[in-house]
């Protein structure tokens, strides 16, 4: 048993049929009109303002909060109890003097 469509709504479905082809290849442009004849009407551009551009510094500063992890780390446990002044100066490699 094969369904088939009512024969009132066969006109009706051919009709929109081609209404949707005709309507799809007009709003294509027909392809060889060469541009802007069948188009919407084009307005002319604004006018703008140039200005010459000069070299100028700009001061950017920002400030975040983060945690900074070192690659490699020393752990330095004492084996005696007390203290031991060392003088050393920051980034530098000095001979160990105990005061």
């Amino acid at each position: 048993m094969t369904l088939q469509r009512p024969p009132q709504l066969r006109p009706r479905l051919l009709f929109n049929a081609l209404l949707a082809v005709g309507l799809g290849a007009s709003a294509c442009g027909g392809g060889a009109s060469g541009g802007a004849a069948g188009g919407p009407p084009q307005f002319p551009p604004m006018p703008v303002k140039v200005q010459a551009m000069t070299p100028t510094s700009v001061d950017d500063a920002s400030e975040f909060v983060a945690t900074v992890k070192s690659f490699a780390s020393a752990i330095v446990k004492p084996q005696v109890d007390g203290n031991v002044p060392i003088k050393m100066t920051d980034g530098s490699r000095n001979k160990l003097r105990v005061l």
